[in-house]
């Protein structure tokens, strides 16, 4: 941001690896191959175009020698084109009356071919890297007419039953509709916490993963090749400068924190047990190096680290309920309540490791899929509902998709958004609490959009637009956003999810080196179920100048390497981790592209959070019977019947709204044997309650002096003893308890080190709740006697 100094850094990339022995396996086969099939070059036919007239065009290609190549990308470029198999496609626009269209590039191999597109002016645009046998789909959204080169590029391939190594087709298509609906207008807002100067945040902080432990309220922030793990608390967004307590706790562990060649960052904090996995992946082995701290870092202990052959690249780890039937009791100290996954990709497949003893050991990887997705996925997310886990993918098959297991990650389930394509940048996944699942995404024209469902990504939510329904929603259209990255969703009540990324307003390859956008952080917000979006800018300034790219390797733009994360605290703010790649004078400088990468924190300052639990200003049902005074008159007993009229008087100053009853808390008599007899709710004894809401007034609220209308209430009482009546009044109070954000930005202070909250859908009382009011009833005098008592 415009107050921290510039910053260049040089950060371990994360890319496609594959295991070198596999690639071994690849060159033996290929040996054998090639000692009895001529190797001819170049894609049969050379060249084709597409148009409204000629839709689709076809070509096959032939074998080719391995090149396992893991460390470059893109690899068919300039000189390197003659490595790779070209084909020339033109693209002639449909007519106006055609409307959007795409160009959808598919190439079936046999082994594994990667996929590059090249644009007319010879610069690279696009590209597709999945493992063996799976599909390399790249979609062009509404490309300019000349002709393009695509590359295929033979990693490992092998020859097909019918001679050739591959097949590949190009097809104009219309483009699929996007939905729109008005942008909300909720008052959001957000403080940034870049990391204090002098810290060692500051620099090398690619990738970063955050948590919150709902239990402290401390927040903890992991990234860099070069694990840096902290704990940042006492947020205070009210200051000229908001500030916040950054702790380095790193030298606090043991292991993951030596430097390495090739590296992934990793961390999940558990926000139901306070626990916290700091992880770093072992240099392009199936290792890592994970320990857990129960005590916001002040204590890390080793673990196994990652699931038996696990993948060697990408790493996630990710917590929750376990589902049937091995659901455990949270409340619990032992087993551990919750499962933990491990999960990296490798050659092409990804899998899964479950703990099932807090991250300390796992059992074997489990694979996703295995030619179903491309290798490359987002973070996991466990359904705090039933124990469901959730992988998102950015590609599997051309479209947004998703892996899903129900049988804690036995078997896994391939679901797929329809009318998505493929994208940059690894989508995200939030899950609210009756279990909706909120899909945040880059597709592939490069904007920001959302798709929710219900279901388990059997079926999604559909949107209108001009033409036709969408099962996705635009968020960036408020800012006309043309390009995002670094997907982030998090959700909480059914109705809320927040979604943040990095977006720019200039079109085009935004992986071009001489792409000039200018990038920001914003966040969209829903409390609707996504039905609308309200989006905000995150940030004051830039977080990037120029590209960003996410092809691994070095290139120059590749400082931000592969995501950011999000979360929120037990309130429901939301809360973003990402690297700041322009700070100092980029911050301010329209032609400064320098590229840093700073850790920093967008917390949300003000507007409602994502547990509606926590709404400032808004009615709950409380007890209010501080506020009130109980009124009685015309005492009978009639047949073994006693009864009584009842009002309530306000007392105070605050107007009480209903629903509004008075509820039996106890009910004392000699005997035992004493009873309600007309509750509204049928009850007897305590739980026992009448209404009031109808003896209220048309306005249905109790001002202040105002007394409600009279209510008969009766009680069975067949010895015709004295007896005594405890209640509690139960109305509809503005809510005062820990709130997220207010409305107008008045406060939001964080907690400290040791500032628990109150767990999401609590509602904390007004002043003295525990007052009850005690009426004693002689049905011989028919005289009752009230009083204030305070708890028993």
């Amino acid at each position: 941001m415009s107050s921290k100094p510039a910053n260049t850094s040089t950060t371990s990339t994360s890319m496609r690896h594959r295991y070198g022995i596999a690639a071994l396996l690849c060159l033996l086969i290929l040996g054998a191959v090639i000692l009895i099939i001529p190797i001819t070059r170049g894609a049969n036919p050379a060249a084709g175009t597409v148009s409204e007239s000629n839709p689709t065009v076809t070509w096959t290609g032939a074998i080719m020698p391995a090149n396992p190549d893991l460390l470059n990308s893109p690899r068919c470029a300039g000189a390197n084109a003659s490595a790779c198999d070209n084909f020339a496609i033109t693209v002639v626009p449909p007519s106006p009356a055609y409307g959007p269209y795409i160009v959808q590039i598919r190439l079936v191999p046999q082994g594994d071919w990667d996929l590059e597109l090249y644009n007319p002016d010879a610069k690279y645009r696009t590209s597709s890297g999945n493992g063996p046998n799976a599909n390399e789909v790249v979609t062009l959204f509404n490309p300019a007419a000349g002709t393009y080169r695509i590359a295929a590029f033979p990693f490992s391939p092998v020859v097909g039953s019918d001679g050739n190594s591959y097949a590949a087709a190009a097809k104009l298509l219309p483009q699929p509709p996007v939905g729109a609906a008005p942008q909300g207008t909720a008052p959001v807002g957000y403080a940034n916490f870049p990391c204090p100067v002098g810290q060692t945040c500051t620099s090398g902080f690619g990738e970063p993963s955050i948590g919150v432990n709902w239990k402290t309220g401390n927040v903890m922030f992991a990234g860099g090749g070069t694990l840096k793990t902290f704990r940042i608390n006492n947020f205070n967004d009210q200051a000229a400068t908001p500030t916040a307590a950054w702790t380095n706790v790193s030298a606090n562990q043991h292991i993951a924190t030596t430097p390495r060649a090739a590296a992934d960052p990793i961390l999940f904090t558990d926000h139901q047990t306070g626990r916290t996995f700091a992880d770093q992946l072992e240099g392009l082995t199936p290792f890592s190096t994970l320990e857990y701290t129960d005590d916001d870092g002040n204590l890390f202990l080793p673990s196994q680290g990652s699931g038996i052959a696990s993948g060697i690249d990408h790493q996630t780890i990710g917590g929750g309920p376990l589902a049937p039937p091995l659901t455990r009791d949270p409340n619990l100290p032992a087993p551990y309540p919750n499962g933990v996954y491990y999960c990296a990709q490798g050659l092409g497949p990804a899998n899964c490791a479950l703990s099932l003893d807090g991250g300390t050991t796992f059992g074997p990887a489990v694979p996703m899929w295995i030619t179903e997705c491309g290798g490359l996925h987002g973070h996991l997310k466990v359904s705090n509902v039933d124990g469901t886990v959730y992988v998102p993918n950015r590609g599997c098959d051309g479209q947004q998709g998703l892996a899903v297991s129900t049988d804690n990650g036995i078997t896994w389930n391939i679901r797929t958004i329809p009318q998505t394509a493929a994208g940059e940048s690894d989508p995200s996944i939030g899950i609210a609490t009756d279990g909706t699942v909120y899909f945040g995404f880059v597709n592939g024209d490069g904007h920001p959009e959302m798709a929710v469902s219900h279901d388990k990504g059997v079926t999604w939510d559909t949107w209108n637009s001009d033409r036709g329904t969408s099962t996705f929603i635009d968020v960036g259209i408020p800012f006309g956003l043309q390009n995002a990255a670094f997907a982030e969703v998090v959700a909480g009540d059914p109705n809320r999810a927040a979604f943040a990324f990095h977006g720019s307003t200039t079109a085009g390859p935004f992986q071009d080196a001489s792409f000039n956008g200018v990038w920001d952080l914003y966040v969209a917000h829903t409390y609707d179920g996504g039905r609308t979006w309200t989006t905000v800018k995150a940030t004051s300034d830039p977080t990037q100048r120029g590209c960003i790219w996410l092809g691994g390797g070095s290139n120059p733009c590749r400082n931000l390497l592969d995501f950011m994360d999000a979360t929120m605290d037990a309130q429901g703010r939301v809360i973003v981790g990402f690297a700041d790649g322009c700070t100092g004078a980029c911050a301010t400088n329209p032609a400064n592209t320098t590229k840093s990468v700073w850790a920093t924190i967008a917390r949300q300052s003000n507007g409602l959070g994502l547990f509606s639990a926590f709404d400032p200003n808004r009615l709950t049902d409380q007890n209010v019977t501080s506020l009130v005074a109980l009124q009685m008159t015309n005492a009978s007993s009639v047949s073994g019947i006693n009864s009584f009229n009842l009002a309530i008087k306000d007392t105070s100053t605050q107007t009480i709204s209903t629903p509004l009853r008075a509820e039996v808390a106890q009910i004392s008599s000699a005997s035992g044997r004493v009873v309600a007899a007309n509750a509204d709710n049928a009850l007897s004894g305590a739980g026992a309650s009448w209404g009031y809401d109808s003896l209220v007034g048309s306005d249905n609220v109790l001002s202040a002096g105002e007394v409600s209308g009279m209510r008969l209430l009766k009680f069975r009482n067949p010895n015709n003893e004295t007896f005594t009546v405890t209640f509690n009044v139960i109305g509809s109070v503005p809510y005062s308890g820990p709130t997220c954000c207010s409305p107008t930005g008045a406060s939001s202070s964080g907690a400290g080190a040791s500032g628990a909250s109150t767990p999401s859908g609590s509602s904390p009382s007004i002043s003295a709740p525990n007052l009850l009011y005690q009426l004693t009833y002689n049905p011989v005098l028919n005289s009752i006697t009230v009083r204030l008592i305070g708890p028993r």
